[in-house]
């Protein structure tokens, strides 16, 4: 495949989930319903700054499925869900199949966004 180079820069406005009105924020990336990785924890934020990358390879041809969760980090019950992104990567032909790719970012109706650029 085609390699890419995911920048997963952050998220803001997210849900406060914390007793103390904050949230502690991780992201889990996708590829084609395969987990790639996941950033670190963002502590005390609603408005995390990860600026994680992560190593893709992209089908020449027919691209793939990009899906971008966003997580609460909670020591002593489940982790949160607050909220995700999905978007198509292009192949070689395809949409966003070139290096240097603009920011991509996506809104949620409950006031989560998250950007991601491909590179």
């Amino acid at each position: 495949g085609l390699p890419r180079l995911l920048t997963v820069i952050g998220a803001s406005n997210l849900r406060k989930t914390d007793f103390f009105g904050g949230a502690d924020p991780y992201a889990v990336v996708f590829f084609n319903s395969a987990k790639v990785g996941e950033t670190d924890v963002q502590f005390k934020t609603t408005n995390p700054e990860w600026k994680a990358q992560f190593k893709l390879s992209v089908p020449p041809e027919e691209g793939g499925k990009l899906k971008v969760q966003i997580f609460d980090f909670d020591d002593n019950s489940s982790h949160d869900f607050l909220g995700q992104i999905e978007f198509n990567l292009g192949g070689a032909r395809g949409q966003g199949g070139g290096r240097g790719g603009h920011p991509r970012k996506a809104l949620q109706s409950d006031g989560t966004a998250a950007i991601c650029r491909q590179g």
